[in-house]
């Protein structure tokens, strides 16, 4: 026991020796250890002298390193830290190192580095705004030199930024009882000396005139602050953010589809809807103040977006005049839009339905909202309206003996009205004309029946001297013939020429054959040519029966193969045998009276021949009503439409459409279809 007591002595004054002889080691090669206590904390701050500092010793100098940091950007309220780092001359980090902060030279911490020789020293947060010396000292060691680092401490004031959304120039606010106005790019930027609290608000806080064009008003804070007055707490720079809601005031204006002004006056209500839901009627064209901008808060801040303005009504005369939210605006400063309206025109006319010519001394319309509008006629007998809303109108022509209905019309596009009126002339003919073929009706094949009454009166008590007076009437007619009950009639041969031969009493009469037609061989040939290529079917037919008919086939043959009647077939034969090839043709009606000097024939050719868009029109293809109307503007001649289509056909241009890249143009076709031979009289 004792023996093991004495041994573990032992061990431990070995221990000891060889740790004094390695802590001596240690020190020769520059690397010191903690050979002083000291209990002092390595920030604690101290005022007192350091009386333990050892005296270097000059056989072993080695001079440290010491390392001060500069400053960073410091504003007031701010903690400062001095950073220091303190190394050998090998560059190795020395430990446990007392050093000592001095501000202005006066001392006011003491601390030590830790073990990687670096020592992080607070200085507080109580400096004002200024300019400080601040210098570190390392008191040295009997092993190293001391050493000192000097840096300056700036102290700024706290910088307070203010900015628009969106930047809005001259807006001022009230900062700490002080007036501040933004620059050019919205910025209000302010200074204090003092952590603190301070008071801020727009000095205008409802609506501020920026120009004349703009206006903006207060909508709120980017911290999530409503009201316009509140504080903020500056510790640190800061900047907030102000969000406006900027408006400007913009004017319209109204065209018609042709770029033509529509009044404003004529606008009954417009309605707008905006991007963000929100619908706003008005009743006039006024120039009025539109919101260009909404505030909407992001992650990195407030947003300004802009507002879209889409036109979702224009109403003119009851009727919507655009298609809905087609047409789009943004704001902008004395914005102008150009509102496009679909607005159409129409000319109108009334005419008499059986001879054309023109009736009445205008037209009524009613138009979609109920209203009716009396128009006169104008000097070219026609009614010439618009722009107009596009809708349902109902036209009535007025001043008509006769009978006139209340025709709708779906304006749509431009449109060329013909109002048919029964005048009072129309329903006598009518009557007369029913009269009349009432009456043939009854005495086709019973030619008798028109003296019936004239025997009814000699069958009554009529002396027998008077009847036999009255031989020169038939003889049903004479006094008798209806007591007898016989009523013979008697058919004398007749001498009827070429076309009728000779009959017998109470045979039917017979057509044996047509009259002959003698062609020359050149004239049968242009025949053969003219039937092969012609495009109307019934002027090819015309030209069949003559070809037939010059060979000599039986009328019941022509019939058959043309479905024409007999008098039709000696109707054209009897046309050619007059006219010629132009005999076969439809005469056109109303072209006739037209004096050669007005080079209409000519002018109709040109506007044929040309596509209504190069003239103007929105109309892709030609029809008679639109050529009619447009050759009433070059000539000053009005010409019926069914005539002018009637022309049209008997010189070789048929249908409603004109075809510029297949049909050859209509001056081609005028010589093919014989039309240099027609003349009217």
């Amino acid at each position: 026991m004792r023996v093991l007591k004495h041994g573990l002595k032992a061990c431990i004054a070995i221990l000891m020796i060889f740790a004094m002889l390695s802590n001596v080691f240690a020190q020769t090669d520059g690397q010191s250890q903690v050979t002083i206590p000291d209990t002092s904390n390595q920030n604690d701050a101290t005022t007192a002298d350091d009386t333990d500092t050892p005296s270097p010793n000059p056989e072993i100098l080695n001079p440290p390193t010491l390392i001060f940091e500069p400053f960073s950007y410091t504003t007031v309220g701010q903690s400062v830290v001095a950073h220091i780092q303190l190394f050998n001359t090998d560059n190795r980090p020395i430990p446990n190192m007392p050093v000592i902060v001095e501000v202005d030279g006066e001392r006011v911490r003491r601390a030590r580095t830790n073990e990687d020789g670096v020592a992080d020293i607070g200085l507080g947060n109580e400096f004002e705004v200024g300019s400080y010396d601040i210098s570190v000292t390392f008191i040295g060691t009997e092993f190293y030199n001391p050493t000192s680092v000097q840096q300056q401490l700036v102290i700024e004031p706290i910088t307070f930024t203010v900015q628009t959304i969106p930047p809005l120039p001259d807006i001022e606010f009230l900062f700490d009882n002080r007036v501040i106005k933004s620059d050019s790019e919205g910025l209000v930027i302010a200074r204090v000396t003092e952590v603190g609290e301070y008071t801020l608000e727009p000095v205008i806080q409802d609506e501020v005139f920026i120009d004349e064009y703009t206006k903006a008003e207060f909508l709120r804070w980017s911290d999530s602050v409503f009201e316009p007055n509140r504080t903020v707490l500056l510790r640190r720079d800061k900047k907030v953010e102000a969000g406006y809601s900027v408006s400007h005031i913009v004017s319209q204006g109204f065209v018609d589809l042709e770029g033509n002004p529509v009044d404003d006056s004529r606008i009954t209500s417009m309605t707008i809807k905006t991007s963000t839901g929100d619908r706003h009627t008005f009743t006039d064209g006024q120039p009025r103040w539109y919101q260009a901008t909404r505030i909407n808060r992001r992650r990195e801040g407030l947003e300004a977006t802009p507002i879209l303005y889409s036109i979702e009504e224009v109403m003119i005369d009851g009727s919507n005049v655009i298609n809905r939210y087609q047409q789009r605006f943004y704001i902008e400063p004395n914005g102008y839009w150009v509102i496009e309206l679909l607005m159409y025109y129409a000319d109108i006319r009334a005419f008499d339905v059986l001879f054309g010519f023109t009736v009445g001394d205008g037209v009524n319309v009613e138009y979609p909202s109920g209203d009716v509008v009396f128009f006169p006629y104008e000097e070219d007998n026609m009614v010439h309206i618009g722009p107009l809303a596009r809708g349902t109108y109902k036209l009535e022509p007025t001043g008509v003996g006769g009978m006139a209905s209340v025709t709708p019309v779906a304006l749509s596009r431009y449109q060329f009205v013909e109002l048919k009126v029964l005048t009072t002339l129309d329903i006598a003919v009518g009557l007369i004309a029913g009269l009349v073929g009432a009456f043939g009706m009854l005495f086709y094949g019973r030619p008798y029946l028109m003296f019936l009454p004239i025997d009814l009166l000699l069958a009554i008590n009529i002396p027998k001297r008077i009847s036999e007076r009255l031989t020169w009437l038939p003889q049903p007619l004479r006094f008798g013939a209806l007591t007898t009950g016989t009523a013979n009639i008697n058919i004398t041969p007749l001498t009827v020429g070429p076309i009728m031969k000779k009959t017998s009493p109470s045979t039917k009469i017979k057509f044996v054959t047509v009259p002959k037609i003698l062609l020359s061989t050149d004239t049968e040939t242009y025949l053969y040519e003219l039937a092969n290529s012609c495009r109307i079917t019934h002027i090819r037919s015309r030209f069949n029966i003559i070809l037939m008919a010059n060979k000599k086939i039986k009328t019941k043959e022509i019939v058959d193969e043309t479905n024409y009647s007999r008098q039709s077939i000696r109707r054209y034969i009897r046309r050619y045998r007059k006219q010629g090839i132009v005999g076969l043709f439809n005469k056109p009606v109303g072209i006739e009276a037209i004096p050669s000097s007005t080079n209409y024939l000519e002018k109709l050719v040109e506007a044929v021949n040309t596509h209504p868009k190069k003239l103007g029109f929105s109309f892709p293809i030609w029809d008679a009503q639109l050529l009619s109307h447009y050759m009433v503007g070059q000539t000053n001649i009005f010409v019926e439409a069914s005539d002018l289509q009637t022309y049209m056909g008997f010189v070789g241009w048929y249908g409603t459409k004109s075809n510029f890249d297949e049909t050859e143009p209509v001056v081609t076709l005028l010589p093919t279809l014989g039309y240099e031979q027609y003349k009217f009289e």
